[in-house]
């Protein structure tokens, strides 16, 4: 039996601070990542997201 899973969905406010916590943080992508509970993707993805639009 296959199961589905819906998406999550995070909030621009839940990107922007975990883009400012792996700053602050100084660690590495991954790790910031699973201690958030997203996947590193996700994580890279906002953080490309965010120097984008800072330019």
């Amino acid at each position: 039996m296959v199961r589905h899973v819906e998406k999550r969905k995070f909030s621009n406010k839940f990107k922007q601070e975990a883009v400012r916590l792996t700053e602050e943080a100084g660690v590495s992508c991954t790790q910031d990542a699973c201690e958030l509970q997203i996947g590193p993707s996700l994580l890279a993805q906002c953080r490309r997201e965010q120097a984008k639009d800072g330019e």
